[in-house]
């Protein structure tokens, strides 16, 4: 699915409500095409664990990119 697709945050959503319903305690986690460009919306989508690769290693500055992402995520879970 691409980053943001309306059915990928249906997916994300379906999952949110599905979890506490069934008790459990389970992370949703998104791999591929994180990015602090994409953080935020995989985050408000309903991701818990967003693994970059290439955004941070191709990074000029690596330790910013992570802490953009970061940044942008959080920002999402606050919202």
């Amino acid at each position: 699915m691409s980053p943001g697709s309306t059915n990928q945050r249906a997916t994300f959503r379906r999952l949110r409500d599905e979890i506490p319903r069934r008790g459990l305690k389970t992370r949703i986690q998104v791999d591929g095409g994180v990015s602090p460009k994409t953080a935020h919306i995989v985050a408000e989508a309903g991701a818990d664990v967003l693994v970059a690769g290439s955004a941070v290693y191709g990074a000029e500055n690596p330790a910013q990119a992570i802490d953009d992402i970061r940044a942008k995520a959080e920002a999402a879970f606050k919202a």
